[in-house]
């Protein structure tokens, strides 16, 4: 019995969808199963109301149907003047000036957390240190508000069983190509998140950097008149790792970088799946057939 632990850094703010997700982890669960693969599901709880905790092992206790483990961090302690000032959550309005906390705002303003990179990698080194005490054979990670496909535990192990060069694999997630609010260097900026990351190779001229993304595009995204045609899985430069399986081979000897962003330039994802291919000559691909959604807290897909 091969065993995949999927790991998910879970807030308060995602308690929307978690019933939700509990359903699609029993599914993908028994639907692994008749492949000879058990799911094992970490949640690991933080800056959170320890009721939130409470919530949450009521219901998997009472619902859920495989292995789970989760465990309540509260608030990590960090020991650097650097991680005590940047590491709290605030509340800031359009201008990134703080406003008091209060229930009836929250709708009203964003929320920034100044590493939010930083703090998801140790969050799944964390996952990853449990993962390999108890001899996984893959590790997943899922954003709060992923619901969990049935196909995904099943196709993504036999494509990285199939593919020993494949160091990552993931789902096709994040493709409406909206703008997305990030940090960097201090200041809010807005970039456009794709499906893949797509850097220039080495002797590779610009124009071919963008026919090669042309095509990517015109091959992967969930257009109407794709509908992926043919395209079982295609090699990326980086990929989110948010809907992935990595294999033991790789876990076992890499963790994430916890290098705050504003000192590597990349996020925790996107370090991982560089790491992968320059420290251990793997590669990173993504199965477009594996759609992971995401559940808006208004109940819409994204």
């Amino acid at each position: 019995m091969k065993t995949v632990s999927y790991c998910t850094a879970l807030y308060s703010k995602q308690a929307y969808c978690q019933k939700e997700r509990v359903d699609a982890f029993n599914e993908a669960h028994k639907e692994a199963l008749k492949q000879g693969i058990e799911v094992h599901v970490q949640t690991l709880i933080n800056n959170s109301p320890r009721s939130f905790l409470k919530e949450m092992v009521r219901m998997y206790m009472r619902y859920a149907d495989f292995p789970h483990l989760l465990v309540d961090y509260g608030k990590i302690k960090y020991t650097t003047e650097f991680e005590q000032r940047d590491y709290d959550w605030k509340l800031v309005d359009s201008e990134g000036k703080e406003v008091e906390v209060k229930d009836d705002s929250v709708q009203m303003y964003r929320v920034r957390h100044f590493d939010i990179y930083r703090l998801l990698a140790h969050m799944f080194n964390i996952g990853i240190d449990y993962a390999v005490e108890r001899q996984y054979d893959f590790f997943g990670i899922l954003s709060g508000d992923q619901i969990l496909p049935p196909e995904h535990p099943a196709t993504l192990v036999k494509f990285l069983d199939d593919h020993p060069q494949a160091g990552i694999a993931s789902a096709l997630a994040y493709y409406d190509f909206s703008k997305k609010e990030i940090v960097c260097k201090g200041k809010v900026k807005e970039y456009m998140i794709p499906l893949i990351i797509l850097r220039q190779r080495p002797g590779e001229t610009k124009e071919q950097l963008e026919n090669r993304r042309q095509w990517i595009f015109a091959n992967l995204l969930p257009h109407e008149e794709n509908r992926w045609t043919g395209m079982e899985f295609c090699e990326v430069d980086a990929a989110g790792t948010g809907g992935c399986l990595i294999p033991r081979r790789v876990f076992t000897q890499l963790k994430f970088d916890e290098k705050p962003y504003a000192e590597t330039g990349e996020g925790e994802d996107i370090a991982y799946c560089v790491d992968i291919k320059n420290k251990l000559g793997l590669k990173v691909f993504v199965i477009p057939t594996v759609v992971m959604k995401n559940r808006y807290a208004d109940g819409q897909l994204y």
